[in-house]
């Protein structure tokens, strides 16, 4: 899918095409953080699956109704997590960010789709780390060292992606020099 996106991204960059686009990510951004809020209900007669599709989304319009029609409020209630709301606040800031970024200056597709991945996967570890703090648990040195090498990799690959040392604008014996 993202392959898909990318190709039609170089070849059809136009205003349709980052409408489809940012549409599509508004709605995962929604339905992501469903995900994460209920991620733990669970019934003991008929556990609640979330997935990303359109049942999940009928699913989400009923728990949004729910509340306005005064129907109970107990899946929101039994759900509550302080630190699950501040991963999912922080994510959605995050996303909107990127949400707004893209619908504004509307950057190429493989730099975007970058970005998101990374500035997600990175909150969703720092949240990570700081749960096994809070919980007192254990971290052994193995995968502090993992951290360190993958945040060292991560930062020199961005670096490398954001200024490419070589400009494909000119001709191939521009770019030797």
């Amino acid at each position: 899918m993202i392959m898909f996106l990318e190709v039609i991204g170089i070849f059809f960059g136009n205003i349709f095409f980052w409408i489809i686009t940012l549409s599509g990510y508004g709605v995962a951004i929604v339905m992501i953080s469903f995900i994460l809020y209920f991620s733990d209900d669970q019934d003991e007669k008929k556990p609640i699956i979330w997935k990303l599709n359109l049942k999940s989304v009928w699913r989400a319009i009923k728990l949004l109704l729910n509340p306005i029609r005064c129907k109970g409020t107990e899946p929101w209630k039994n759900n509550f997590s302080k630190s699950k709301v501040l991963l999912i606040v922080n994510l959605q800031v995050l996303n909107v960010g990127f949400f707004l970024w893209g619908a504004i200056v509307r950057p190429s597709i493989s730099s975007y789709l970058l970005y998101i991945f990374v500035a997600n996967l990175t909150t969703y570890t720092i949240y990570y780390w700081s749960m096994k703090i809070h919980h007192k648990e254990k971290i052994t040195v193995p995968p502090m060292i993992y951290a360190f090498f993958a945040m060292a990799f991560w930062v020199s690959g961005i670096y490398f992606f954001a200024n490419p040392p070589y400009s494909s604008g000119g001709t191939p014996a521009q770019s030797r020099n």
